[in-house]
């Protein structure tokens, strides 16, 4: 029926929902510039509502270290551990309590809306939000149950900080959902920007207040204030998905299909968060407070290495699988080369600069953290080896090998944990911080050879400087 619309007018439609008329006349000048010939997939993706999830993701990593930043400055070293402790245990159970519902909406809401079945749409949208809603309470109430038995790991005994962990867990199940229903809907702005700009904005903003006031803040007091802004801005989406979407008519379920489709990406949605996270939470176990908070900033200056990797997986990724689907190996290969190149190139130079202002970087959190400079190289390189390795979490998810994904997940991740609490105890933060970087190693290794076997692509750095050397050759 869209056969013979033309699919830029389209975009351009959409994109102008949401954006000033301005924005969308430069946004138009540039799609016509560059449109036409084989590039229209590209085009379209990169100039229509992918470029604003693309800003706001970018700009959303900066918020976010400035965050953390502030936080660091107004809590003293112990309180920052905590924090981080609370934070990152908050955001792993939320992964968990979640469900697999945000991607169920994701997948399921477009499919019911194109097929005209309303009422299963409505059904899956009701759903999700019910088992996030009860999921994410029971979890967030059982972490306040469990406080009193980890008050070992803190020195002086205070648990207030693990008892907030349980109010963010909700607050962060309950927007990841909210976000997920406007995004399938459609509406990039209202999907992403509450909290990847508002609310990153605001915490650190109340913070500094806070602390130009003559106030003080421990970690059960900045925790409060981040899982209280969140419900904020998760309610003003909850206002937008009531008005957005029609709930009035019946509702059906298909329970076989949605647990079908959700588990293996929920199994691998728990094992990414648990990579990116949880080795924070267990710096709790075997360090001070003050060393999980100078690990924690190690790492957050780390992940500012995988930009660009997380900007190219957000445009990428359904090029991938039009590519992939439609039979197109030689632009998929393509796609693939100049995905790795865009990405591996400025990554690795980010590597150099990092090793050599690593100090001046954790100093801006606080000067004791400069101790944790070596937990930096390690992670850093991690993070860059991540990089060199390309698109491989969304091309094994686009070709449909997410289970493979899956499994290579979790074994290289139990292989984790278990050198983490095996040289955690003798090698203090490096005994985290190197089973961490040896993991993201091992598991995007795997993932190259298994996507060179199965799809003939190397999509690392290693298959774009074949591609890009053969090209000169020829």
């Amino acid at each position: 029926q869209l056969g013979h619309r033309n699919p830029l007018a389209l975009k351009r439609k959409a994109v102008g929902k949401e954006s000033s008329g301005v924005t969308v006349t430069v946004i138009d000048k540039l799609r016509t510039r560059f449109a036409g010939g084989s590039h229209d997939a590209i085009v379209q993706r990169l100039f229509g509502p992918g470029i604003i999830a693309l800003v706001i993701k970018l700009a959303s990593a900066v918020l976010s270290y400035a965050m953390f930043v502030v936080l660091a400055r107004v809590l003293s070293h112990a309180e920052y551990g905590k924090f981080a402790f609370s934070f990152n245990l908050g955001i792993t159970l939320a992964t968990v309590a979640g469900l697999g519902a945000t991607t169920a909406i994701m997948r399921f809401w477009p499919q019911y809306t194109v097929t005209n079945r309303p009422d299963l749409a409505r059904g899956v949208l009701k759903a999700g939000a019910l088992w996030t809603l009860y999921a994410s309470l029971a979890t967030g109430l059982a972490i306040a149950a469990t406080s009193p038995f980890v008050d070992r790991l803190f020195p002086d005994g205070s648990t207030g900080h693990v008892i907030m962990a349980g109010l963010l867990v909700p607050a962060i199940a309950l927007n990841e959902y909210a976000s997920s229903a406007l995004r399938a809907h459609g509406l990039t702005l209202w999907s992403l920007a509450p909290r990847d700009v508002f609310w990153r904005a605001a915490v650190p903003a109340f913070a500094a207040l806070l602390a130009w006031r003559g106030g003080t803040m421990d970690a059960r007091g900045a925790l409060l204030m981040a899982a209280g802004l969140l419900l904020s801005v998760t309610a003003l989406q909850a206002i937008k998905c009531l008005r957005v979407f029609d709930l009035k008519g019946p509702s059906a379920t298909d329970w076989p299909a949605w647990r079908s489709a959700t588990a293996p990406m929920w199994g691998a949605a728990i094992l990414f968060a648990m990579v990116q996270q949880f080795d924070v939470v267990i710096s709790g176990f075997f360090l001070t407070p003050a060393e999980t908070g100078s690990y924690f900033a190690a790492q957050k200056t780390a992940t500012l290495l995988g930009l660009l990797l997380i900007a190219g997986n957000m445009v990428g990724a359904p090029l991938i699988a039009g590519h992939f689907h439609g039979g197109d190996h030689k632009g998929l290969k393509r796609l693939c080369a100049y995905l790795a190149a865009g990405i591996a190139i400025p990554t690795f130079i980010g590597f150099g600069v990092m090793a050599l202002i690593g100090h001046q970087l954790l100093a801006i959190f606080d000067p004791a953290f400069v101790s944790a400079y070596p937990i930096l190289l390690v992670l850093a390189a991690g993070a860059t080896f991540d990089a060199m390795a390309g698109p491989t979490a969304y091309f094994l998810q686009m070709s449909g090998h997410e289970r493979t994904y899956l499994i290579i997940m979790a074994v290289t991740y139990m292989g984790v944990i278990a050198m983490q609490f095996l040289l955690a105890p003798v090698w203090g933060a490096l005994g985290i911080a190197i089973p961490t970087a040896v993991g993201v190693i091992v598991w995007n290794a795997w993932a190259v050879i298994v996507l060179r076997r199965a799809t003939g692509i190397d999509p690392s750095a290693i298959g774009a400087l074949a591609f890009f050397f053969k090209k000169t050759a020829d």
